[in-house]
């Protein structure tokens, strides 16, 4: 039966496998060797340490993998012109990641015809280098630069169709900053989509190239490439839906772009959405931006808590128009059971202040009662994703001014059960609702790769 599987079905099954397993598989019979050979199976490349190595021992590192110079020529002879999209991983052995992208640039500029002219996609990620003093109180984070920068350079100027493109921890020197992009710019002006520039330079150094893609849909970039001119040319494109600012372990404090800019933009841009976000394990608050149009604020680390502050912020810079509030991944901290200590009343009040409020993921304790009350609350809310095993049966709110008795008495008496919490909030929603695991909501993910 495996065997007939329609081709469609196989070549994504072969897109799974590595290179070597598509290989082992191409063997199995004749439909599958004809399905090895088909465009769609190798139109993704990704770069990683092993990829067209080979093992050479050296006298004082032992065995080491080295890129084969050969099986990457049989490879690019032969599917070199299936390419569609280009992934490369950090690489602890960067003469791999530079001979990497020098055989592909000698690979493109050898034919008159640019044979990755139909590239769409080139995802490029630095492993940076961690160096801690003797006594460990201080870590020294490097870049890349010098030849690595210059070979990098030299494949994106071939690479003349890109509609989207990601550059992950380059952590330049201003300097080098300053040219990174003007091959892109001039190559891929109209054809760029989607642009992802996370931490570019080490120290804040504003990017005016990312203003100048006129078709641009989604910017993804960090805060200190940011400035108010360069605010100020991106309301001016008008396709611009999407501005992600995220902050990462690597992004350097800055100054936000100030409120009469984003004012500015608002009116120009009508149709923006801008969403912060803080990712990766390190303990941060997000940049607020003042009058900026957020849509979005997500917490993708383990050690961000429901802070009442935070949220009393969010509630008075951005509570019109805010529409999610996410909270991702197990925390990595103990929460207080004590409804004090808890943030059911800053849940509660967000879910009052913020009209638009469409998706909120909570991952800290909350109290069945609080969650009742954030179903009734938020009109707007279409999803609410919470942990199983945080859930608090308990009905620990005093009793307000504005409830009438029978709200009360409902709250009270829906609040001693989680069966009956769940079908009052399903009944609120007008469809099925359960909280999840925390297997399942560990796979809850932003609505964006960053």
């Amino acid at each position: 039966m495996w065997e007939y599987l329609p081709d469609v079905l196989l070549e994504q099954v072969f897109q799974l496998l590595t290179m070597k397993e598509r290989h082992i598989a191409s063997q199995v019979c004749s439909n599958w060797f004809r399905i090895f050979n088909s465009h769609r199976v190798w139109s993704t490349i990704v770069c990683e340490d092993h990829t067209l190595s080979r093992r050479k021992y050296n006298y004082y590192l032992g065995y080491q993998l080295q890129l084969d110079h050969y099986r990457m020529h049989m490879y690019l002879s032969k599917f070199g012109r299936c390419i569609r999209e280009i992934i490369i991983t950090p690489m602890t052995n960067l003469f791999n990641l530079y001979e990497f992208m020098k055989m592909l640039t000698y690979f493109a500029e050898f034919f008159d015809e640019n044979p990755l002219h139909s590239v769409h996609t080139f995802d490029f990620t630095f492993a940076c280098h961690v160096v801690s003093d003797e006594n460990k109180q201080q870590e020294y984070v490097f870049g890349t630069g010098g030849r690595m920068l210059l070979g990098l350079k030299n494949l994106l100027r071939c690479l003349s169709g890109l509609e989207k493109l990601s550059l992950r921890e380059l952590l330049l020197e201003k300097n080098d900053a300053q040219y990174l992009l003007d091959d892109v710019l001039y190559n891929c002006c109209e054809t760029m989509r989607l642009l992802r520039i996370i931490n570019c330079t080490k120290l804040p150094f504003p990017i005016f190239h990312v203003s100048c893609f006129v078709n641009l849909q989604t910017l993804i970039i960090t805060p200190q490439h940011l400035n108010d001119e360069v605010i100020n040319q991106i309301s001016c494109n008008t396709k611009l839906a999407n501005l992600w600012i995220i902050q990462t372990k690597y992004t350097e404090q800055c100054l936000p772009v100030s409120s009469k800019t984003w004012k500015e933009c608002t009116k120009n841009s009508p149709d923006l959405n801008v969403h912060l976000v803080v990712t990766g394990k390190f303990k941060s608050e997000v940049i607020w931006q003042s009058n900026a149009p957020v849509k979005s604020i997500v917490y993708d680390t383990p050690y961000a808590a429901i802070k009442a502050e935070s949220i009393l912020m969010a509630i008075s810079l951005y509570g019109p128009h805010l529409e999610v509030y996410s909270f991702h991944g197990l925390p990595r901290y103990t929460s207080s059971k004590s409804f004090v200590n808890r943030g059911d009343v800053s849940l509660a009040l967000l879910c009052r202040m913020c009209p638009r409020l469409r998706k909120l993921v909570i991952r800290e304790r909350v109290s069945t009662a609080t969650l009742l009350l954030i179903a009734i609350t938020a009109t707007s809310l279409r999803e609410l994703i919470v942990r199983r095993n945080a859930i608090i049966k308990r009905f620990d709110w005093k009793r307000e001014d504005d409830w009438s008795d029978s709200f009360y008495n409902w709250l009270k008496r829906s609040s001693t059960s989680y069966e009956n919490t769940f079908a009052e909030i399903s009944k609120i929603f007008g469809r099925e609702w359960k909280p999840l695991s925390d297997e399942c909501f560990k796979r809850i993910r932003p609505d964006v790769a960053f």
